[in-house]
Order: structure tokens, then sequence, then C-alpha cells
């Protein structure tokens, strides 16, 4: 089980969303997904409270194996 928390600024930790809860990695990837296009700052914990998935303007930072997923998630470029 995960929390899922969003921050309109990154690194301030005095206002954020309230607590949403995650079930798996396919919940946590589709939360971030989602929420990275309204905050600047979405942070997945684990039960422990250790950040698990971190973004940053829509950039994966946390953890390594995530970083380049945002690679696969830009639209490709239009032929004209």
């Amino acid at each position: 089980m995960f929390k899922g928390y969003c921050f309109p600024v990154p690194g301030d930790g005095e206002w954020h969303t309230p607590a949403v809860m995650l079930n798996d990695a396919e919940e946590v990837f589709r939360y971030t997904q989602l929420q990275s296009k309204l905050f600047r700052e979405v942070r997945v914990v684990d039960g422990d409270d250790f950040i698990v998935v971190q973004m940053i303007d829509q950039q994966y930072t946390f953890p390594e194996e995530w970083i380049n997923l945002a690679e696969f998630q830009k639209p490709q470029g239009s032929c004209s």
C-alpha cells in the first residue's frame, strides 16, 4: 500500500493534498502521470513514509529506474 501526495511548490512541506491510497505500481504510475499535469511535485511514499516515487515538473526524479519512463510518455514529433 502506498500514499500519494501533490505539492504546488516543489520541496515545500508546508502544504500538500490529502493522501491518496494507491495499491500497486500500476496505480502509482497512473497517479503520478495524471497529477504531474496539475501539480509541480508529486510524491508517493510507502507505509513507513519513505519516498518511493517522485516527480518534479513532469519528470521522474526518483527512483533511478523510473527517470527514463518520461521519455516513453512524450508525444512523437508530427510529420509536416
